[in-house]
């Protein structure tokens, strides 16, 4: 792999040399390394034919003295080198450097004791030539290409420099053959160690280029994968992946709950395996019109979900897509934007009724002041009884627009219902025991306390009229304290005759109710004002079944909780 250099922020001025980049990534450390056993198998095999007497023709026949010297030697720096770069003890630029050098030293006084230019060693220059565009920019490779070249041409004239003779009349000199003969060759090989160069550094830049690039887009496609698989999971739609014959190739959470998967999915999981009807249904879509859609499917585990299928491609073998869309949710989502329209309506509806309503009612007040018959007095009294509870509806279907206008703040759970029991007691004319209280300390919430009355006085107000009369028994419980997760919770619990099993999924329901004078709204309204502060209230039958238990959670607030029950 080549090398990354690093580049400078800006280029330098012309005049000025552009520093040589710090090159110290992994992988510039693995292709020294690798450069460095190629240096140590060519100096192990001089050493090697040196101290053997199997000799190759021209290798070492003119000077073997010399070729063994320089071939221990080479072979010495090859081997302590490995511990250098293992170490990466000096960097790796001076590292690389010495080492490029040492093969031009090397390589050039082989090829002069292996009988010159025609032995063919000097030719290992340019693999060594080749790897220091690999190493280093442009400026050093054409560096060491010259320094190669001018050591060829020096080792070619060395007999030309030997032959010279000084004599009396001037210099006469005695040139063999095969030292002019060289010269062609030399210049050859000095041009071929420059072209070596050039274009093997040109040929690391791009390399160079090339990884890069190939690192950003890896990065690139590593993080879209992660986004992706992110995004999938966090959806509320159940995906799954699978091929045509429904192996599963990946599936997102809410999938795995819709279909209760605890388990991590074993290799070649069948879709059939985990729901036969899913996996009936996708061999039916698969086999007839693909643009009808099949019709919902409740799940063994309680879901009832939509299942929808997507084709990945065109072949035969593309993968499937399927969707499953929580049924329940989706009705609960319209039911809430039904209820948001419907809140907003009804709010201005009684906007507009109050006023009417108030003349009315004034009206009846001084018609009974004035009349003294009593069938006249007994109509009087209807509108005034009928006039109240419209007032009372109008009250609560304002509460509908207040779950926007929540103000929440910090309150001590024991310390606020304490107080509201002693002012409840006053209002309903009941006895202190009337009330039971299992308050755990030190818990502190998070909720608008104008509206947590609200909420609280409903629920009250309810137990005690579902409930019978106060004998010697408690009629109404209100305990508090804190759920396996550690969230807060309050609980009002009444001794009445519970909430039948048919209709206890519509109790919250808006205009849901039992009673001849009821408006349906209270516990609606306490619901949103729960959800309004981050709560949530829900109904279970009391112990064995007798009377009813409203059980509410808070935000809990960002006090330290010390003493506190658990439920």
């Amino acid at each position: 792999m080549a090398p990354i250099l690093n580049k400078k922020a800006s280029p330098a001025p012309a005049r000025e040399s552009v520093p040589r980049p710090n090159i110290t990534s992994t992988q510039n450390w693995k292709l020294l390394e690798y450069l460095n056993y190629y240096r140590l198998v060519i100096a192990a095999s001089v050493s090697f034919l040196a101290l053997t007497t199997t000799k190759l023709p021209l290798i070492g026949q003119a000077d073997p003295q010399l070729f063994l010297i320089t071939g221990l030697i080479y072979a010495f720096v090859s081997g302590f080198s490995l511990t250098t770069i293992h170490y990466r003890r000096p960097s790796f630029n001076t590292q690389s450097s010495v080492l490029i050098f040492c093969d031009v030293v090397a390589l050039t006084l082989l090829m002069h004791a292996s009988d010159g230019i025609t032995s063919g060693i000097g030719l290992l220059l340019l693999i060594s030539i080749a790897g220091s565009s690999f190493l280093m920019d442009q400026r050093m490779t054409i560096l060491f290409a010259s320094l190669a070249a001018i050591g060829i041409l020096l080792e070619n004239s060395w007999e030309l420099l030997q032959q010279l003779s000084w004599g009396v009349d001037g210099v006469s000199t005695k040139i063999s053959a095969a030292t002019l003969r060289g010269y062609p060759q030399a210049g050859l090989l000095g041009i071929a160690l420059f072209a070596t160069g050039f274009l093997a550094n040109n040929l690391a830049g791009r390399l160079r280029d090339t990884e890069a690039l190939a690192k950003q887009r890896g990065a690139d496609i590593v993080n879209l994968e992660h986004l992706n698989a992110l995004i999938v999971q966090r959806l509320e739609v159940g995906i799954i992946v699978c091929d045509p014959i429904s192996h599963i190739h990946m599936m997102n959470q809410p999938a795995k709950k819709f279909l209760a998967v605890e388990h991590k999915l074993e290799r070649n999981t069948l879709l059939t395996e985990l729901s036969p009807q899913l996996g009936n249904l996708l061999f039916t879509w698969l086999n007839q019109d693909k643009s009808q859609t099949p019709n919902a499917i409740r799940l063994p585990d309680g879901y009832t979900v939509l299942p929808k299928f997507y084709p990945l491609g065109d072949g035969k073998d593309s993968g499937i897509l399927v969707f499953l869309e929580d049924v329940a949710a989706q009705k609960l989502q319209a039911q809430q934007v039904k209820m948001a329209a419907l809140a907003r309506l009804t709010a201005g509806i009684a906007h507009e009724i109050r006023n009417p309503l108030g003349a009315i009612r004034n009206a009846a007040q001084l018609l009974g002041e004035t009349t003294h018959d009593k069938q006249d007095a007994r109509l009087v009294e209807i509108i005034n009884n009928h006039s109240v509870r419209m007032n009372h509806i109008i009250e609560n279907i304002s509460e509908l627009g207040r779950r926007d206008r929540a103000q929440p703040r910090t309150l001590g759970l024991q310390d606020w219902v304490e107080e509201f029991v002693q002012q409840l007691l006053i209002t309903v004319d009941l006895p202190a025991a009337a009330i039971e209280l299992n308050l755990a300390p030190g818990l502190y919430i998070s909720m608008d306390p104008d509206q947590l009355y609200q909420v609280i006085n409903n629920l009250c107000q309810n137990a005690i009229r579902h409930s019978p009369d106060y004998t010697d028994k408690f009629i109404v419980q209100i305990a508090t304290g804190l759920d396996s997760h550690g969230i807060p919770f309050l609980t009002v619990t009444d001794r009445g005759e519970g909430v039948p099993p048919e209709i206890r999924d519509h109790i919250f329901e808006p205009f849901y109710t039992t009673a001849s004078k009821g408006t349906g709204l209270g516990l609606y309204i306490s619901r949103e004002l729960c959800e309004a502060n981050n709560g949530y209230i829900n109904y279970s039958p009391g112990e064995n079944d007798q009377g009813s238990r409203f059980h509410i959670t808070f935000n809990k607030a960002d006090i330290t909780i010390s003493g506190a029950g658990t439920a």
